[in-house]
């Protein structure tokens, strides 16, 4: 986990599933030549429900490539249908993508195309998670990618494993109390365990007890505790700021 604090801040304001945002001017290790923004705040996560699978494709290399085109104009709903499609295919899509991610990017000086693979493969990081237990250990693997921008998604990308598993629980919170990880590796953790919701309560009884504990603690930056905060409202409903 301690590889992780490798300045994931910049990662944070690359577009998610289906919004291409603006960019920073990027380089292929994963830094950033645009300034931290001020707030410093991870951004929410979209709701990630593929659509049913009503487009077929030819191959996985054919639907990949749909999602590659999507990208390039910025059409979400031909992206959502190649991504649900590649779900319907399981384990040969899982490999596939896998087998993308770790690929090298030969493009070394930034550059629109670049950028553009860069979400490209963070759009298909986002997938994985629909791939059940080989998915999310997928995720936890790449999250020890030496690309932030990809490990930062795999953290992100760990919340949104349906039902939320211990194993994928106990690696969130591992980073969330590691305090010699990246501050804001440890906000996007958080970020994904609010995303689980209650459920998580069900895997981990004292999960509420340890968000409560960062809230809490004077060690802790304002930042950290406020996420805290923010997702202890959502594991556990019950919770007010009176306890």
């Amino acid at each position: 986990m301690k590889q992780l604090a490798l300045c994931i801040t910049c990662s944070m304001v690359l577009s998610v599933l289906v919004g291409c945002g603006t960019e920073p001017t990027t380089k292929a290790n994963g830094s950033s030549t645009k300034p931290k923004p001020n707030s410093g705040a991870v951004e929410e996560a979209p709701k990630h429900e593929l659509p049913p699978v009503e487009t077929a494709f030819a191959s996985i290399d054919e639907a990949m490539l749909s999602v590659r085109t999507s990208i390039e104009s910025s059409h979400i709903k031909q992206r959502q249908a190649a991504c649900a499609w590649l779900v319907s295919q399981g384990e040969p899509s899982r490999q596939k993508i896998v087998e993308l991610v770790n690929s090298e990017i030969t493009q070394q000086e930034p550059s629109e195309p670049w950028k553009d693979e860069i979400t490209y493969r963070r759009v298909l990081i986002r997938v994985i998670p629909k791939f059940g237990l080989k998915g999310e250990e997928t995720l936890r693997e790449l999250i020890e990618h030496e690309n932030t921008y990809f490990s930062s998604k795999a953290i992100e990308s760990l919340g949104l494993v349906k039902p939320p598993t211990k194993t994928a629980l106990d690696t969130l919170i591992e980073l969330m109390q590691d305090k010699e990880a990246d501050e804001m590796a440890r906000c996007v953790a958080i970020q994904s365990i609010k995303q689980m919701g209650p459920d998580a309560m069900k895997v981990q009884k004292d999960l509420d007890k340890l968000l409560m504990g960062i809230r809490n603690s004077t060690e802790e930056s304002d930042r950290l505790r406020d996420y805290a905060a923010s997702a202890l409202k959502e594991v556990n409903l019950r919770t007010s700021f009176n306890d």
